[in-house]
C-alpha cells in the first residue's frame, strides 16, 4: 500500500484514557517494562496519582525502586501522597511475585490512584517471544491494552540470544544463520492481541523502531495490524531510556524542519487516512 494511505497521529499519548480510573497494561516481549514508564512519564506529566504493578512475576524496576511499597491500602496511599507514584507487588526480594487483579482492582481504587499501570504478562528475558505462554494475566477495567513487539529483533540471529525457549542457533539449509524476520515479531504481537477483552481497546506498540531498516515494510506491517474499528492505530516506537541519548539526539536535530520521523517521543501512531473520510 502507499505510503500516503497512512495518516500520524500526534501527539500518539491521545491514545491513552484520561486520568480518573484509568487501567493500561502492556503485555508482549521486547521493551514491555521501557514502555511502562513512558507510559508513567506521560501521566506524571499530566499531573496524575499513578500505581504501577503487576499480575505476574517481574524484577522491581530500577526507576521505580524509592517508591516500591507493600501491597495494602496505606503504604500505596503513602507513596502516592509523597512522590505521586507507588509500585508495589507481592512478596520481597528483586522479583516479587504478581498481585491478582481482583486484589490489584481493590488496591487502586482504596488508594486513591487515577491511574494503574501493569505489566500483564511475565518476563520473556528477551526480545522476541516464539510462543504465546504463558498468557497474559489481563487486570480489571482494562481499558488500553498494549501488545509489545520490538522489531530490533528483526535480522537478529534465531537463538538463544533472541528468541525464547530457542536452546541452539538455527541455520538456513545452506548452512547460513537463519535470521528473524519481520513477521515472525508481528505474529508475536498478534498472539497478544488475541488475548484482550472485548471490553478493552487493543494497541499494537512496536519498539525498536529506530533500528528498522525497511521503510516499506514498515508500512506493510502497520497495514497487517491494523484492524478498524476496534485496532486502527500503530505505534512504531524508539524507546531509548538514556537521557543523555535524548540530549544528543535533540541537539542533532537543532533547526530541521518539522517532520513526522522527527520527534521528541519518538513515538509515531499510524492510521489508514480512509478513516479520516468517515469521521
Amino acid at each position: 500500500m502507499a505510503d500516503d494511505s497512512f495518516r500520524f497521529l500526534r501527539p500518539w499519548h491521545q491514545l491513552l484514557p484520561p486520568a480518573g480510573d484509568a487501567v493500561v497494561a502492556v503485555a508482549g516481549s521486547g521493551g514491555c517494562t521501557t514502555t511502562l514508564l513512558r507510559l508513567l512519564r506521560v501521566y506524571r506529566e499530566r499531573g496524575a496519582r499513578v500505581l504501577v504493578s503487576q499480575t505476574t512475576a517481574h524484577p522491581v524496576p530500577f526507576a521505580l525502586r524509592e517508591q516500591r511499597c507493600a501491597p495494602d491500602q496505606e503504604a500505596v496511599r503513602g507513596s502516592l501522597d509523597a512522590h505521586g507514584v507507588a509500585w508495589t507487588g507481592e512478596g520481597d526480594g528483586d522479583r516479587p511475585g504478581g498481585l491478582a487483579p481482583e486484589r490489584l482492582d481493590a488496591l487502586a481504587r482504596e488508594s486513591g490512584a487515577e491511574v494503574l499501570l501493569v505489566e500483564a504478562q511475565a518476563s520473556a528475558g528477551v526480545v522476541l517471544r516464539s510462543e504465546p505462554e504463558p498468557a497474559p494475566v489481563w487486570p480489571r477495567r482494562l481499558q488500553l491494552a498494549l501488545a509489545v513487539g520490538n522489531l530490533a529483533a528483526v535480522g537478529r540471529p534465531y537463538g538463544p540470544r533472541t528468541v525464547v525457549d530457542v536452546d541452539e542457533p538455527q541455520f538456513t539449509d545452506d548452512g547460513d544463520p537463519r535470521r528473524v524476520r519481520t513477521e515472525e515479531v508481528t505474529r508475536a504481537v498478534r498472539s497478544v492481541l488475541a488475548t484482550v477483552p472485548e471490553t478493552a481497546r487493543p494497541l499494537p506498540f512496536l519498539t525498536g523502531f529506530g533500528a528498522f531498516r525497511d521503510i516499506d515494510g514498515m508500512f506493510d506491517l502497520v497495514q497487517e495490524l491494523v484492524d478498524p474499528p476496534r485496532r486502527p492505530v500503530v505505534c512504531l516506537a524508539e524507546l531509548l531510556g538514556d537521557e543523555r541519548r535524548d540530549t544528543a539526539d535533540a541537539r542533532d536535530r537543532a533547526g530541521e524542519s518539522e517532520s513526522p520521523w522527527h520527534d521528541d517521543e519518538r513515538v509515531y501512531a499510524i492510521y489508514p487516512a480512509w478513516l479520516d473520510e468517515n469521521v
